[in-house]
């Protein structure tokens, strides 16, 4: 086979895991309505309606409010639900005081497995002042 066919099906192979890639991740995806400003890692997110959305079957949730003016890409480890019963989709915060850092999101994709975020540096800095947070659970469609 010659040296331009095969950087052609490659070019080709590429192309194709590119477009698909963003057409299934976007399938999946759940919404809520947030009704307070909240943190993921160290930046502030206004009130408003959000989507989350795993990038391509990869432990990286993208966050965004519906209008695409706000985003974030943020790593995440797999959590299992220690009822070990179905999870409906859902956002969970966790509340210290007035300050809510976005700690887990259940996609109800699988039915026992969500994604946890890490707790931030600012988290941490909060957490030691206040160390027994409100967990706060909201329902997502």
């Amino acid at each position: 086979m010659k040296k331009s066919s095969i950087i052609m099906i490659c070019g080709a192979l590429v192309l194709l895991v590119f477009t698909y890639a963003p057409v299934y991740a976007q399938s999946r995806y759940i919404k809520a309505d947030i009704p307070f400003d909240f943190t993921i890692g160290d930046k502030l997110h206004p009130a408003g309606n959000y989507t989350a959305m795993p990038l391509a079957n990869s432990p990286i949730l993208q966050i965004r409010d519906v209008d695409n003016s706000d985003a974030v890409a943020v790593g995440t480890f797999a959590v299992e639900s220690a009822m070990n019963h179905e999870v409906k989709p859902m956002f969970v915060f966790r509340r210290y005081g007035n300050q809510y850092f976005l700690a887990e999101v259940w996609m109800g994709l699988s039915n026992t497995i969500g994604c946890e975020l890490p707790k931030s540096a600012k988290e941490r800095q909060v957490a030691k002042v206040q160390p027994k947070p409100e967990l706060i659970m909201l329902a997502a469609k």
